[in-house]
């Protein structure tokens, strides 16, 4: 199963599901189990079982998330209005904290050993 964040409800080729989440969603990771879904305009990110689409839970984040990653425990969301990047732990969505970046961090990456941010604000990358 293929999944895509479609914030503008637009059409995909070959949709085989469509599932509800907060709005706007911005972001999909996904653990190897789970999908995570950023829902930018409610501050929440969704997580959803992948094999059968059911809802795992909705966690409160930081202003205008944007990106997400998975560094093999934790789920790592940019959050622009706040100037940081927000920690999430997978198994159980606790938070975990969140880490001042850049001004306004757009995308996040793991590279296997640190969480890379890109902030679109300051025209930096911050090594987490």
């Amino acid at each position: 199963m293929n999944w895509l964040a479609n914030t503008m409800n637009c059409s995909v080729p070959t949709t085989l599901a469509t599932f509800s989440v907060g709005s706007g969603p911005t972001g999909l990771a996904f653990d190897g189990t789970n999908m995570w879904v950023v829902n930018q305009s409610s501050n929440t990110v969704s997580k959803r079982k992948a094999s059968d689409a059911t809802l795992e839970g909705m966690f409160p984040i930081g202003s205008g998330a944007v990106g997400i990653a998975f560094d093999g425990a934790n789920m790592w969301i940019t959050n622009s209005g706040n100037n940081n990047v927000y920690k999430l732990r997978a198994s159980d969505g606790e938070p975990l904290g969140a880490f001042p970046v850049g001004n306004s961090p757009y995308e996040v990456v793991f590279d296997g050993v640190n969480v890379w941010v890109a902030n679109v604000g300051s025209g930096t990358v911050s090594k987490q």
